[in-house]
């Protein structure tokens, strides 16, 4: 199933949602939200970044009901 994130930038500066992973890339205007929708993806782990500020990283997990 697709996903639908939220994605909040808390900083005065544009930010970018960046995921090679995720074959997603959208701009977050300063103090602004966007709207992110990803899959259906396979269970694993999924970098995301800060294409604009690249020490800021993290990752989406996706698991399967009954997945371990």
């Amino acid at each position: 199933a697709r996903v639908q994130r939220l994605v909040k930038n808390t900083r005065s500066l544009p930010s970018e949602f960046e995921s090679f992973d995720l074959n997603r890339e959208q701009i977050v205007p300063p103090g602004g939200t966007i709207t992110v929708w990803i899959g259906p993806l396979s269970s694993g782990k999924y970098k995301i970044f800060d294409d604009f500020n690249q020490g800021t990283t993290g990752h989406v997990v996706a698991a399967r009901g009954g997945d371990k």
